[in-house]
């Protein structure tokens, strides 16, 4: 009775001196909204005057802030329901409301504000395709962008959910790299060449577009993956099963087919260097098992990359009688070890007899010969004690 006559200072006490439940929040509630509903003075009055009658209490079992903020809407004072939603402490309400008077910006940042990440997904899940529909989706993505827990978890569901809302929401930040990126993670997923040239034509004017720099190596890289997709196309006629493959697996590939001009080919183009070149020769004549053409090879020219690798890919394809011809190619204290290699301990005594340091080349042949071979260590020795 006293509530409905607003003699607020006089049921407060009457309230606190029966204890009853709910009895005061009902009493400030009351005198808020009357408040709210009959005061000419300004938003940031009212919310002083609120704020100073209910000190503490204010936003906690005291009082309903909700009830305070629906009668501020009622009487047309969003700006002063917005205010008051500041001291609404339940992010779960606090939330929602906002949303309701698209109040989108402030909803995401107390979402943020509250730490729980299920709060920030319900705002952006109901926030996203209202900005869409309203053709705002650029100031939907600002509000992202300094908000770094929320844009990751936009993205994140972005990837789950439609790539393609990603790539907008990268681009309208001109952030074209990630962009670029995300189409790269695409590039496994599409096995038809015509599919892989057209996104990598995507990837490059975006990687174009995310650059400054004269020098963009990104984009030079792929131009190059544009340009040895066309050529794995134009040997697919002699090769099978080709396209797709990166230039290493291309030459490679090649090669084990005895394709030594298509190979070539590509190095010129793609600017190979020698020692890359041949490294991955000399391993795809041996698993090729072509062992005459890498003699020939092998004396074509000065090797840039010495002859130990042909000696170990011999040994790699289990080919000692051919690994033999290239161990004298080698400096002495390599030929010791790969002699050992080829099981040839003696050959290398003989080697390390000639060699600089031979005492030390002794000893490792000796560690590599077990204690009960003493007939083989003896025979080590002889050679060690005449040189």
């Amino acid at each position: 009775r006293l509530v409905a006559m607003k003699l607020y200072c006089l049921a407060l006490p009457i309230v606190d001196h029966l204890g009853l439940e709910g009895g005061k929040e009902l009493v400030l509630s009351q005198w808020a909204m009357d408040k709210v509903r009959q005061s000419r003075d300004t938003d940031e009055e009212i919310v002083n005057a609120i704020t100073k009658k209910l000190g503490s209490s204010l936003g906690d079992v005291f009082l309903n802030i909700s009830s305070v903020v629906n009668e501020a809407k009622k009487a047309g004072r969003k700006e002063l329901a917005i205010s008051l939603l500041d001291f609404e402490p339940r992010s779960s309400e606090q939330v929602p409301a906002l949303m309701r008077m698209n109040q989108n910006a402030k909803a995401m940042e107390k979402a943020i504000a509250s730490g729980d990440m299920d709060l920030v997904h319900t705002v952006l899940v109901a926030m996203e395709p209202k900005e869409r529909d309203s053709g705002k989706i650029r100031e939907f993505n600002n509000t992202l962008k300094d908000n770094p827990q929320a844009k990751a978890l936009y993205t994140k569901w972005c990837a789950q959910t439609d790539v393609q809302k990603l790539h907008t929401h990268y681009e309208t930040h001109d952030n074209y790299r990630d962009s670029a990126l995300l189409y790269v993670q695409e590039l496994d997923h599409n096995t038809l060449p015509e599919a892989k040239l057209k996104l990598l034509e995507d990837i490059d004017k975006l990687f174009r577009k995310g650059t400054i720099s004269k020098d963009n190596l990104e984009s030079q890289l792929t131009l190059e993956q544009v340009a040895l997709i066309k050529r794995q196309e134009g040997l697919n006629s002699k090769v099978s099963g080709i396209t797709g493959m990166n230039l290493n697996e291309t030459v490679d590939l090649l090669i084990q087919r005895a394709l030594f001009a298509e190979a070539e080919g590509l190095r010129k183009e793609f600017k190979l260097s020698d020692r890359k070149f041949w490294w991955l020769k000399v391993r795809a004549l041996t698993k090729a098992r072509n062992w005459s053409e890498l003699e020939k090879f092998a004396k074509s020219k000065k090797s840039p990359i010495g002859y130990k690798p042909f000696v170990d890919a011999c040994l790699e394809n289990n080919n000692k009688a051919e690994a033999v011809k290239y161990v004298e190619k080698l400096p002495r204290e390599q030929q010791v070890d790969s002699y050992m290699d080829l099981e040839m301990p003696e050959k290398a005594g003989e080697i390390a007899r000639l060699s600089r340091g031979s005492e030390e080349l002794f000893d490792r042949i000796l560690s590599q010969i077990g204690p009960q071979n003493t007939v083989l260590r003896d025979r080590i020795n002889a050679i060690r004690n005449n040189s």
